[in-house]
């Protein structure tokens, strides 16, 4: 099995997120560009199922644990090839480590799944976006629209209304506030596992101003 760490400027990382309508994603997209930023490489769909065991990870997030672990499985478009991807925290510093799956087939994939995850954590809930990355030297921003979600054995999906905004960069980075300001957006507490799971169980919103 193949186990691999994204590079450093990635795998320690800050995440500012963001929200806004999407009425406004060409207008914010232009601005992206304006200030210099480009094409990562092509826009494609994220689709991810995220694992959990008697809501730990979701309590943890909500609660705002420093340390928490988040563990799910990503494929990209409608493609077969799968990663799962450990996601740590600590404060507000993150890293990922993936690892890539052999299986295509739903029996053979579970049994690899189930050797990586820890004991009894199970499918909690499933999410797809499109997404849209760009880069300026060590700043990233991805926009994700049309996001929405389902819970396990559910065929329809609820969709999401609002865009979010990703802002990443390097803990040692030098980061440029003025690239928000621009952006006119507030910064926000935001977790699609989480607000996910909320949504579908119809909580309140679990988007908190930072």
């Amino acid at each position: 099995m193949e186990i691999f760490m994204e590079d450093q400027a990635i795998k320690k990382r800050r995440e500012d997120k963001y929200i806004a309508k999407t009425v406004d994603y060409n207008l914010i997209k232009s601005k992206i560009v304006k200030m210099g930023f480009k094409k990562a490489h092509r826009s494609n769909y994220v689709n991810n199922i995220y694992y959990d065991f008697n809501d730990q990870s979701f309590i943890e997030n909500i609660e705002g644990e420093t340390n928490r672990t988040k563990y799910r499985l990503r494929w990209y478009d409608n493609k077969e090839g799968f990663v799962i991807e450990v996601k740590e925290k600590n404060g507000k510093t993150g890293y990922k480590q993936k690892t890539s799956l052999k299986s295509l087939k739903k029996i053979q994939l579970d049994k690899e799944i189930n050797k990586i995850l820890p004991s009894k954590y199970k499918e909690r809930i499933t999410n797809r976006y499109f997404r849209e990355y760009f880069i300026k030297e060590d700043i990233r921003i991805t926009l994700d629209s049309n996001l929405k979600f389902k819970l396990p054995n559910h065929k329809n999906f609820k969709r999401f209304s609002d865009l979010i905004i990703e802002v990443k960069y390097p803990i040692n980075a030098i980061y440029n506030e003025e690239i928000i300001k621009n952006l006119g957006l507030k910064l926000v507490k935001f977790s699609k596992f989480s607000k996910g799971i909320s949504f579908l169980r119809n909580y309140k919103s679990l988007t908190k101003l930072i």
